[in-house]
């Protein structure tokens, strides 16, 4: 199975990359088994939100296509977010960086845009 680990931490373009390469890995995989997930921390989950017209059709769009959206609940915290305000879909992770970690050592390609 095709595993891809996409991790975003910054509140610029790099989420929007991020998709792009979630969506084109989804293109040329062409319905082969595949698992991508694409964790935000720090700045980035304030991207996450539902009112963002810049990405919440995009990221509900990945979500439908079975891209999970995680979101570091000590960031949400940090930036006084709930969960939310969060795209319908997104989960909350408590940790970005167990998650990062956890992942990479279930043998998903990490790639940050």
């Amino acid at each position: 199975m095709f595993k891809l680990l996409l991790h975003v931490d910054t509140a610029d373009d790099r989420l929007a990359v991020a998709a792009r390469n979630a969506a084109n890995a989804l293109k040329a995989l062409a319905g082969a088994p595949a698992s991508i997930v694409l964790v935000a921390n720090g700045p980035a989950v304030q991207l996450l939100g539902k009112a963002n017209p810049d990405h919440a059709a995009t990221l509900s769009n990945l979500l439908a296509q079975g891209v999970s959206v995680r979101a570091c609940a000590n960031s949400l915290n940090d930036f006084s977010l709930f969960p939310d305000f969060l795209v319908p879909g997104c989960e909350v992770v408590p940790a970005a960086i167990v998650e990062l970690v956890r992942l990479q050592g279930e043998g998903y390609a990490y790639v940050k845009p």
